[in-house]
């Protein structure tokens, strides 16, 4: 009995830090080509591709929480995505230049 919910314990938690490494890899790996919510997804689509692995108690854990954080990582993503795009603005409307206007962080545009 003991060992039965330390093998539980073990696939829910050993699940959770598998997906939470895999995501953490996905994003910053898919940052380089700036779309970096997509990592996670992606990782998750090819884990339904290897035949028979989703048959797998722990791989289906490492599924279920790979999906909770792709879900939760889609805002972020965009959030990363608005400001990378004003930091390039700022980086590209200010390089060479003394003096010039700033672009306002702060305005809805």
């Amino acid at each position: 009995m003991l060992v039965v919910f330390a093998n539980c314990l073990l696939q829910v938690f050993g699940g959770i830090v598998a997906a939470a490494l895999v995501a953490w890899a996905a994003w910053h790996v898919f940052k380089w080509m700036r779309l970096p919510e997509l990592g996670p997804w992606l990782v998750l689509a090819s884990l339904f591709i290897i035949p028979g692995a989703a048959r797998r108690p722990f791989v289906q854990m490492v599924i279920l929480f790979l999906g909770i954080g792709a879900l939760a990582l889609l805002p972020v993503g965009r959030a990363w995505r608005e400001q990378d795009r004003l930091r390039r603005l700022i980086k590209d409307g200010t390089k060479g230049k003394t003096r010039g206007r700033v672009p306002n962080l702060h305005s809805p545009t």
